[in-house]
Protein backbone atom coordinates (compact mmCIF):
# COMPACT_ATOMS: atom_id res chain seq x y z
CA UNK A 1 0.00 0.00 0.00
CA UNK A 2 2.75 2.40 0.96
CA UNK A 3 4.46 1.80 -2.39
CA UNK A 4 1.22 2.61 -4.17
CA UNK A 5 0.79 5.87 -2.26
CA UNK A 6 4.33 7.00 -3.04
CA UNK A 7 3.88 6.20 -6.73
CA UNK A 8 0.61 8.11 -6.86
CA UNK A 9 2.32 11.15 -5.34
CA UNK A 10 5.14 10.89 -7.86
CA UNK A 11 2.68 10.67 -10.74
CA UNK A 12 0.79 13.68 -9.41
CA UNK A 13 3.99 15.73 -9.16
CA UNK A 14 5.02 14.70 -12.67
CA UNK A 15 1.60 15.71 -13.95
CA UNK A 16 1.79 19.12 -12.26
CA UNK A 17 5.30 19.77 -13.59
CA UNK A 18 4.19 18.75 -17.08
CA UNK A 19 1.22 21.11 -16.94
CA UNK A 20 3.40 23.97 -15.72
CA UNK A 21 5.83 23.38 -18.57
CA UNK A 22 3.05 23.95 -21.10
CA UNK A 23 3.39 27.72 -20.58
CA UNK A 24 7.04 27.67 -21.68
CA UNK A 25 8.34 27.20 -25.22
CA UNK A 26 8.45 23.45 -25.85
CA UNK A 27 8.13 20.88 -28.60
CA UNK A 28 4.59 20.08 -29.75
CA UNK A 29 3.66 17.15 -31.97
CA UNK A 30 0.97 17.15 -34.64
CA UNK A 31 -1.46 14.29 -35.22
CA UNK A 32 0.69 13.16 -38.15
CA UNK A 33 3.93 13.24 -36.16
CA UNK A 34 5.34 16.60 -37.30
CA UNK A 35 7.09 18.46 -34.45
CA UNK A 36 7.39 22.21 -33.88
CA UNK A 37 8.72 24.35 -31.02
CA UNK A 38 6.12 26.83 -29.78
CA UNK A 39 4.72 28.52 -26.68
CA UNK A 40 1.14 27.86 -25.57
CA UNK A 41 -0.87 31.12 -25.42
CA UNK A 42 -4.39 29.79 -24.89
CA UNK A 43 -6.44 26.62 -25.05
CA UNK A 44 -10.19 27.13 -24.94
CA UNK A 45 -12.71 24.54 -26.08
CA UNK A 46 -11.46 22.99 -29.29
CA UNK A 47 -9.11 25.81 -30.33
CA UNK A 48 -5.47 26.21 -29.31
CA UNK A 49 -3.25 29.24 -29.94
CA UNK A 50 0.56 29.03 -30.05
CA UNK A 51 3.34 31.57 -30.44
CA UNK A 52 5.96 30.30 -32.89
CA UNK A 53 9.70 30.93 -32.69
CA UNK A 54 9.24 33.62 -35.37
CA UNK A 55 6.96 35.53 -32.98
CA UNK A 56 3.85 34.89 -35.08
CA UNK A 57 0.68 33.50 -33.50
CA UNK A 58 -1.12 30.53 -34.98
CA UNK A 59 -4.39 28.83 -34.01
CA UNK A 60 -5.61 25.32 -34.82
CA UNK A 61 -8.16 22.77 -33.76
CA UNK A 62 -7.03 20.69 -30.80
CA UNK A 63 -7.59 17.42 -32.69
CA UNK A 64 -4.74 18.38 -35.04
CA UNK A 65 -2.32 17.58 -32.17
CA UNK A 66 -1.03 14.22 -30.99
CA UNK A 67 -3.08 12.24 -28.47
CA UNK A 68 -0.38 12.77 -25.81
CA UNK A 69 -0.41 16.55 -26.27
CA UNK A 70 -4.23 16.63 -26.19
CA UNK A 71 -4.21 14.77 -22.87
CA UNK A 72 -1.72 17.25 -21.42
CA UNK A 73 -3.79 20.19 -22.65
CA UNK A 74 -6.97 18.75 -21.16
CA UNK A 75 -5.21 18.27 -17.81
CA UNK A 76 -3.81 21.82 -17.99
CA UNK A 77 -7.27 23.25 -18.72
CA UNK A 78 -8.54 21.52 -15.59
CA UNK A 79 -6.31 23.76 -13.46
CA UNK A 80 -6.60 26.84 -15.72
CA UNK A 81 -10.33 27.42 -16.31
CA UNK A 82 -9.74 30.66 -18.22
CA UNK A 83 -7.72 28.80 -20.83
CA UNK A 84 -4.93 31.39 -20.81
CA UNK A 85 -1.35 30.91 -19.71
CA UNK A 86 0.99 33.54 -18.27
CA UNK A 87 3.54 34.04 -21.06
CA UNK A 88 7.12 32.94 -20.65
CA UNK A 89 9.38 35.70 -22.12
CA UNK A 90 10.99 37.30 -23.93
CA UNK A 91 9.69 40.63 -22.62
CA UNK A 92 12.18 43.21 -23.95
CA UNK A 93 10.63 46.00 -26.03
CA UNK A 94 12.15 46.73 -29.46
CA UNK A 95 13.75 50.19 -29.83
CA UNK A 96 11.98 50.60 -33.18
CA UNK A 97 8.91 49.00 -34.76
CA UNK A 98 8.73 49.17 -38.56
CA UNK A 99 5.21 48.75 -39.82
CA UNK A 100 4.15 47.64 -43.27
CA UNK A 101 3.82 50.13 -46.11
CA UNK A 102 1.14 48.21 -47.96
CA UNK A 103 -2.17 46.48 -47.26
CA UNK A 104 -5.41 45.75 -49.08
CA UNK A 105 -8.38 48.12 -49.02
CA UNK A 106 -11.63 46.97 -50.62
CA UNK A 107 -14.83 48.94 -51.16
CA UNK A 108 -17.61 46.70 -49.88
CA UNK A 109 -21.00 48.44 -50.02
CA UNK A 110 -23.10 51.39 -48.92
CA UNK A 111 -24.58 50.74 -45.48
CA UNK A 112 -28.12 52.16 -45.44
CA UNK A 113 -28.49 51.94 -41.64
CA UNK A 114 -25.38 54.02 -40.97
CA UNK A 115 -25.56 56.02 -44.20
CA UNK A 116 -21.91 55.26 -44.80
CA UNK A 117 -19.58 53.70 -47.34
CA UNK A 118 -17.99 50.49 -46.04
CA UNK A 119 -14.32 49.78 -46.71
CA UNK A 120 -12.80 46.47 -45.64
CA UNK A 121 -9.18 45.85 -44.63
CA UNK A 122 -7.46 42.88 -43.01
CA UNK A 123 -8.32 43.84 -39.43
CA UNK A 124 -10.94 46.60 -39.72
CA UNK A 125 -14.26 47.51 -41.29
CA UNK A 126 -14.46 51.28 -41.83
CA UNK A 127 -17.78 53.12 -42.11
CA UNK A 128 -17.17 56.47 -43.85
CA UNK A 129 -19.87 59.06 -44.55
CA UNK A 130 -18.00 60.46 -47.58
CA UNK A 131 -16.48 58.43 -50.40
CA UNK A 132 -12.68 58.74 -50.52
CA UNK A 133 -10.04 58.04 -53.17
CA UNK A 134 -7.87 54.96 -52.83
CA UNK A 135 -4.69 56.97 -52.14
CA UNK A 136 -6.45 59.03 -49.45
CA UNK A 137 -7.83 55.85 -47.90
CA UNK A 138 -4.36 54.34 -47.70
CA UNK A 139 -2.91 57.43 -46.03
CA UNK A 140 -5.67 57.37 -43.40
CA UNK A 141 -5.97 53.64 -42.82
CA UNK A 142 -2.23 52.96 -42.52
CA UNK A 143 -2.19 54.34 -38.97
CA UNK A 144 -4.94 51.88 -37.94
CA UNK A 145 -3.09 48.99 -39.57
CA UNK A 146 0.22 49.86 -37.92
CA UNK A 147 -1.23 50.44 -34.45
CA UNK A 148 -2.61 46.89 -34.65
CA UNK A 149 0.79 45.71 -35.83
CA UNK A 150 2.79 47.41 -33.09
CA UNK A 151 0.45 46.17 -30.33
CA UNK A 152 0.95 42.65 -31.66
CA UNK A 153 4.74 43.14 -31.77
CA UNK A 154 5.40 44.61 -28.32
CA UNK A 155 6.23 41.91 -25.73
CA UNK A 156 3.00 42.17 -23.73
CA UNK A 157 1.48 39.15 -25.50
CA UNK A 158 -1.78 41.02 -26.12
CA UNK A 159 -3.08 38.76 -28.91
CA UNK A 160 -5.17 41.58 -30.41
CA UNK A 161 -4.92 40.71 -34.13
CA UNK A 162 -8.31 39.22 -35.13
CA UNK A 163 -8.25 35.57 -36.17
CA UNK A 164 -10.46 34.00 -38.82
CA UNK A 165 -13.15 33.22 -36.28
CA UNK A 166 -13.07 36.74 -34.77
CA UNK A 167 -15.12 39.72 -35.90
CA UNK A 168 -13.16 42.56 -37.44
CA UNK A 169 -12.85 45.82 -35.54
CA UNK A 170 -15.33 48.52 -36.56
CA UNK A 171 -14.40 52.17 -37.01
CA UNK A 172 -16.68 55.07 -37.97
CA UNK A 173 -15.06 58.06 -39.70
CA UNK A 174 -17.19 61.20 -39.91
CA UNK A 175 -16.69 64.36 -41.97
CA UNK A 176 -18.61 66.82 -39.77
CA UNK A 177 -18.49 67.90 -36.13
CA UNK A 178 -22.29 67.68 -35.98
CA UNK A 179 -22.27 64.00 -36.96
CA UNK A 180 -19.43 63.31 -34.53
CA UNK A 181 -21.46 64.80 -31.67
CA UNK A 182 -24.59 62.85 -32.69
CA UNK A 183 -22.59 59.62 -32.43
CA UNK A 184 -21.55 60.50 -28.87
CA UNK A 185 -18.32 62.42 -29.42
CA UNK A 186 -17.32 64.32 -26.25
CA UNK A 187 -16.74 68.11 -26.63
CA UNK A 188 -13.18 69.12 -27.57
CA UNK A 189 -12.16 65.51 -28.26
CA UNK A 190 -10.35 64.08 -31.25
CA UNK A 191 -12.03 60.67 -31.18
CA UNK A 192 -13.46 58.16 -28.74
CA UNK A 193 -13.87 54.44 -28.16
CA UNK A 194 -17.27 53.08 -27.10
CA UNK A 195 -16.87 49.73 -25.26
CA UNK A 196 -20.62 49.06 -25.26
CA UNK A 197 -20.77 49.07 -29.08
CA UNK A 198 -17.11 48.04 -29.43
CA UNK A 199 -16.32 50.68 -32.03
CA UNK A 200 -14.15 53.75 -32.42
CA UNK A 201 -15.45 57.04 -33.83
CA UNK A 202 -12.95 59.47 -35.38
CA UNK A 203 -13.61 62.84 -37.05
CA UNK A 204 -11.90 63.53 -40.38
CA UNK A 205 -9.89 66.42 -38.91
CA UNK A 206 -8.14 64.06 -36.46
CA UNK A 207 -6.92 62.02 -39.42
CA UNK A 208 -5.60 65.04 -41.31
CA UNK A 209 -8.34 65.04 -43.93
CA UNK A 210 -9.17 68.41 -45.50
CA UNK A 211 -11.60 69.23 -48.28
CA UNK A 212 -10.19 70.66 -51.50
CA UNK A 213 -13.04 71.50 -53.85
CA UNK A 214 -15.32 68.46 -53.82
CA UNK A 215 -12.65 65.96 -52.82
CA UNK A 216 -11.19 65.03 -49.44
CA UNK A 217 -7.41 64.84 -49.35
CA UNK A 218 -4.80 63.95 -46.76
CA UNK A 219 -3.04 66.98 -45.26
CA UNK A 220 0.66 66.27 -45.56
CA UNK A 221 1.59 68.76 -42.81
CA UNK A 222 2.99 67.36 -39.57
CA UNK A 223 0.15 66.05 -37.43
CA UNK A 224 -0.20 64.59 -33.92
CA UNK A 225 -1.88 61.19 -33.76
CA UNK A 226 -1.67 60.94 -29.97
CA UNK A 227 -5.43 60.87 -29.33
CA UNK A 228 -6.10 58.53 -32.24
CA UNK A 229 -3.45 56.03 -31.11
CA UNK A 230 -4.76 56.24 -27.53
CA UNK A 231 -8.32 55.37 -28.59
CA UNK A 232 -7.21 52.66 -31.01
CA UNK A 233 -5.18 51.02 -28.25
CA UNK A 234 -8.35 50.84 -26.16
CA UNK A 235 -10.26 49.43 -29.12
CA UNK A 236 -7.71 46.77 -29.99
CA UNK A 237 -7.14 45.57 -26.43
CA UNK A 238 -10.53 45.85 -24.72
CA UNK A 239 -12.14 42.81 -26.35
CA UNK A 240 -9.72 40.39 -24.66
CA UNK A 241 -8.43 42.50 -21.76
CA UNK A 242 -11.44 43.43 -19.67
CA UNK A 243 -10.78 43.45 -15.94
CA UNK A 244 -7.45 45.32 -15.90
CA UNK A 245 -7.00 48.12 -13.33
CA UNK A 246 -8.02 51.53 -14.59
CA UNK A 247 -4.47 52.90 -14.36
CA UNK A 248 -3.20 50.12 -16.60
CA UNK A 249 -5.95 50.43 -19.23
CA UNK A 250 -5.44 54.17 -19.54
CA UNK A 251 -1.69 54.10 -18.97
CA UNK A 252 -1.03 51.68 -21.83
CA UNK A 253 -3.22 53.70 -24.21
CA UNK A 254 -1.53 56.97 -23.22
CA UNK A 255 1.95 55.43 -23.37
CA UNK A 256 1.40 54.22 -26.94
CA UNK A 257 0.08 57.64 -27.91
CA UNK A 258 3.10 59.36 -26.39
CA UNK A 259 5.68 57.40 -28.40
CA UNK A 260 6.86 59.00 -31.66
CA UNK A 261 5.07 57.74 -34.79
CA UNK A 262 6.36 58.77 -38.20
CA UNK A 263 5.52 57.19 -41.54
CA UNK A 264 4.98 53.58 -40.54
CA UNK A 265 7.41 53.51 -37.59
CA UNK A 266 7.02 53.66 -33.82
CA UNK A 267 10.06 54.50 -31.71
CA UNK A 268 10.57 53.12 -28.18
CA UNK A 269 14.28 53.96 -27.97
CA UNK A 270 14.06 56.73 -25.33
CA UNK A 271 10.62 56.68 -23.68
CA UNK A 272 11.59 58.92 -20.75
CA UNK A 273 12.84 61.69 -22.99
CA UNK A 274 9.80 61.39 -25.29
CA UNK A 275 7.41 61.70 -22.34
CA UNK A 276 9.27 64.68 -20.83
CA UNK A 277 9.43 66.51 -24.16
CA UNK A 278 5.77 65.74 -24.77
CA UNK A 279 4.75 67.25 -21.43
CA UNK A 280 6.78 70.42 -22.01
CA UNK A 281 5.37 70.85 -25.51
CA UNK A 282 1.82 70.11 -24.38
CA UNK A 283 1.72 72.60 -21.51
CA UNK A 284 4.18 75.32 -22.55
CA UNK A 285 2.45 78.68 -22.42
CA UNK A 286 -0.79 77.31 -20.96
CA UNK A 287 -2.43 78.48 -17.75
CA UNK A 288 -1.60 75.18 -16.01
CA UNK A 289 2.10 75.08 -16.93
CA UNK A 290 3.37 76.51 -13.64
CA UNK A 291 1.09 74.33 -11.57
CA UNK A 292 1.41 71.05 -13.47
CA UNK A 293 5.06 71.06 -14.54
CA UNK A 294 6.90 73.79 -12.56
CA UNK A 295 10.56 74.11 -13.64
CA UNK A 296 10.09 71.02 -15.83
CA UNK A 297 9.17 68.68 -12.94
CA UNK A 298 5.84 66.93 -13.54
CA UNK A 299 3.53 66.82 -10.49
CA UNK A 300 2.25 63.23 -10.56
CA UNK A 301 -0.65 61.88 -8.49
CA UNK A 302 0.31 59.58 -5.61
CA UNK A 303 0.51 55.85 -6.31
CA UNK A 304 -1.73 55.20 -3.30
CA UNK A 305 -4.58 56.78 -5.27
CA UNK A 306 -3.59 55.45 -8.71
CA UNK A 307 -3.40 51.79 -7.67
CA UNK A 308 -6.90 51.91 -6.15
CA UNK A 309 -8.91 54.20 -8.43
CA UNK A 310 -11.73 52.46 -10.31
CA UNK A 311 -13.50 53.55 -13.50
CA UNK A 312 -16.38 55.30 -11.71
CA UNK A 313 -14.04 57.45 -9.61
CA UNK A 314 -11.69 58.04 -12.54
CA UNK A 315 -14.52 59.43 -14.68
CA UNK A 316 -16.01 61.28 -11.70
CA UNK A 317 -12.77 63.17 -11.05
CA UNK A 318 -12.41 63.91 -14.77
CA UNK A 319 -15.90 65.48 -14.87
CA UNK A 320 -15.64 67.63 -11.73
CA UNK A 321 -11.92 68.50 -11.78
CA UNK A 322 -10.38 68.57 -15.25
CA UNK A 323 -6.92 69.49 -13.95
CA UNK A 324 -6.53 66.47 -11.67
CA UNK A 325 -8.54 64.32 -14.07
CA UNK A 326 -5.85 65.01 -16.66
CA UNK A 327 -3.11 64.18 -14.15
CA UNK A 328 -4.58 60.67 -13.83
CA UNK A 329 -3.78 59.94 -17.48
CA UNK A 330 -0.24 61.26 -17.30
CA UNK A 331 0.58 59.46 -14.05
CA UNK A 332 -0.78 56.18 -15.41
CA UNK A 333 1.36 56.66 -18.53
CA UNK A 334 4.48 56.99 -16.36
CA UNK A 335 3.50 53.93 -14.32
CA UNK A 336 3.32 51.81 -17.49
CA UNK A 337 6.66 53.22 -18.64
CA UNK A 338 8.32 52.35 -15.32
CA UNK A 339 6.97 48.80 -15.06
CA UNK A 340 7.63 48.03 -18.75
CA UNK A 341 11.15 49.48 -19.02
CA UNK A 342 12.75 50.30 -15.65
CA UNK A 343 11.45 47.98 -12.93
CA UNK A 344 13.31 44.81 -11.85
CA UNK A 345 15.63 43.68 -14.64
CA UNK A 346 14.28 46.39 -16.92
CA UNK A 347 12.54 43.93 -19.24
CA UNK A 348 8.90 44.39 -18.20
CA UNK A 349 8.55 40.78 -17.07
CA UNK A 350 6.67 41.64 -13.87
CA UNK A 351 4.19 43.85 -15.72
CA UNK A 352 3.44 41.12 -18.25
CA UNK A 353 2.96 38.53 -15.52
CA UNK A 354 0.71 40.92 -13.59
CA UNK A 355 -1.48 41.63 -16.64
CA UNK A 356 -1.94 37.99 -17.51
CA UNK A 357 -2.49 36.91 -13.90
CA UNK A 358 -5.11 39.65 -13.58
CA UNK A 359 -6.86 38.45 -16.76
CA UNK A 360 -6.90 34.86 -15.49
CA UNK A 361 -8.30 36.06 -12.17
CA UNK A 362 -10.97 38.13 -13.88
CA UNK A 363 -12.09 35.30 -16.19
CA UNK A 364 -11.99 32.55 -13.59
CA UNK A 365 -13.48 34.38 -10.61
CA UNK A 366 -15.94 36.50 -12.66
CA UNK A 367 -14.99 39.45 -10.48
CA UNK A 368 -16.72 42.79 -10.99
CA UNK A 369 -13.80 44.89 -9.76
CA UNK A 370 -10.38 44.99 -11.41
CA UNK A 371 -8.63 45.95 -8.18
CA UNK A 372 -6.79 42.99 -6.64
CA UNK A 373 -4.18 43.99 -4.05
CA UNK A 374 -2.72 40.49 -3.77
CA UNK A 375 -1.65 40.48 -7.44
CA UNK A 376 -0.34 44.02 -7.15
CA UNK A 377 1.76 42.96 -4.16
CA UNK A 378 3.06 39.77 -5.81
CA UNK A 379 4.08 41.19 -9.18
CA UNK A 380 4.46 44.98 -8.85
CA UNK A 381 5.32 45.92 -5.27
CA UNK A 382 7.22 42.72 -4.43
CA UNK A 383 7.79 43.68 -0.79
CA UNK A 384 8.17 47.42 -1.36
CA UNK A 385 5.93 49.97 0.33
CA UNK A 386 4.15 52.59 -1.79
CA UNK A 387 6.55 55.27 -0.53
CA UNK A 388 9.59 53.12 -1.38
CA UNK A 389 8.26 52.48 -4.87
CA UNK A 390 7.66 56.18 -5.48
CA UNK A 391 11.22 56.97 -4.39
CA UNK A 392 12.64 54.32 -6.73
CA UNK A 393 10.47 55.54 -9.62
CA UNK A 394 11.55 59.18 -9.20
CA UNK A 395 15.22 58.14 -9.24
CA UNK A 396 14.82 55.84 -12.25
CA UNK A 397 12.87 58.50 -14.17
CA UNK A 398 15.54 61.15 -13.50
CA UNK A 399 18.20 58.80 -14.87
CA UNK A 400 16.14 58.57 -18.07
CA UNK A 401 15.52 62.29 -18.69
CA UNK A 402 12.09 62.42 -17.06
CA UNK A 403 11.63 64.75 -14.07
CA UNK A 404 8.75 63.73 -11.77
CA UNK A 405 7.53 64.41 -8.25
CA UNK A 406 4.67 62.50 -6.61
CA UNK A 407 2.20 64.66 -4.70
CA UNK A 408 -0.55 63.57 -2.35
Amino acid sequence: MKFGVVCSACLLLQSLFAQDDLSKPREWTGAEGKKVKAQLMSSRGERVTFKLASGNLTSLDKDKLSIADIKQLNAWEGTNPSGYSIPYGPYKWPPLFRGKDGFNVKYSRFDEARQAHVYETEYFNFFVDEKLSHSTLWDCFSIFFNVAGVLDAVPLHLDCIPKKEDKKYEVILVSSDAMYRRLGGPPNSGGFYDPRRHLTVIPFKSLGLVKEGKAWKFDKKKRSYRTLIHELTHHLTYRKWKGQPCWLEEGLADFMGAMPYKGTEFSFAKPGRYIQEGFIKMFKGTRVEGKLIPRGVYQAISLEYMFKVDRRNWNGLLEKDGFNGMRQYHTSLMMVYYFAFLDGKGDGANLVKFMHAQRKHFLEKKITSAYDPSLREKYLLRGRSIDQLETQMVKAFAENKLQVKFRR
